[in-house]
C-alpha cells in the first residue's frame, strides 16, 4: 500500500470529523459574537485552532469554519484525497498570502486595529512587538511557499494520482 492509497483510507473519516469540528466552531463563534454584542469578533481563539483552519479570531472563525463545512461535506461526497488536498492547498495559499500582506501593513502602521497576542512565546519567550511582526510574515510566506509548492506537485502528478487510487 503506498502513501497515496493511505491518504484515501482516511480521507473520509479525517473530512467527517473536521466536517463536525467546523460546524461545531462556527456554532461557538457565531454565539460568542451575538452574546459580546459584536465586540467579539476580535476575541483570539487558542493557537491550535489556527492550525487546523487558519482561524486567529472569532471574526475569521464564523467564515472559515463555514467554508470548512461545505468544503468537508462536498470532499466527503467527493471522496478523493487529491481534491481534499488540492482544497486545503488552495486556502492555505489564498490564506498565508494574505497574512504576509497583512503583517507586513501591520508591522508599518502608526495605528493598530486590536490588542496583539505573541502566540509563538512559548518558542521566542518575551520579545517586543515589532519582532513578532517579522516572525509572522515570514511564517506565513514559508506557509505560502509550502503549500504553493504542494499545489505545483498536485497538478503535475494528477493523472498518476488518479491511476493509483
Amino acid at each position: 500500500m503506498n502513501n497515496l492509497e493511505r491518504l484515501q483510507k482516511y480521507n473520509r473519516p479525517f473530512l467527517i470529523i473536521f466536517a463536525l469540528m467546523s460546524l461545531a466552531l462556527f456554532i461557538f463563534a457565531v454565539t460568542k459574537v451575538r452574546a459580546e454584542k459584536g465586540s467579539g469578533v476580535w476575541i483570539f481563539l487558542p493557537f491550535a485552532l489556527t492550525l487546523i483552519n487558519g482561524t486567529f479570531i472569532l471574526g475569521d472563525a464564523i467564515t472559515f469554519s463555514m467554508f470548512f463545512f461545505i468544503a468537508s461535506l462536498l470532499l466527503i461526497y467527493k471522496n478523493d484525497v487529491r481534491y481534499t488536498l488540492l482544497v486545503f492547498s488552495m486556502f492555505w495559499i489564498v490564506r498565508s498570502a494574505g497574512d504576509v500582506v497583512y503583517w507586513l501593513n501591520y508591522q508599518f502602521a502608526s495605528t493598530h486595529p486590536h490588542p496583539f497576542i505573541n502566540h509563538l512565546e512559548f518558542l521566542t519567550g518575551p520579545i517586543p512587538e515589532s519582532s513578532v511582526y517579522v516572525i509572522y510574515q515570514a511564517a506565513n510566506q514559508a506557509l505560502l511557499t509550502a503549500f504553493l509548492i504542494l499545489l505545483f506537485v498536485l497538478i503535475m502528478n494528477w493523472d498518476k494520482f488518479r491511476k493509483k487510487l
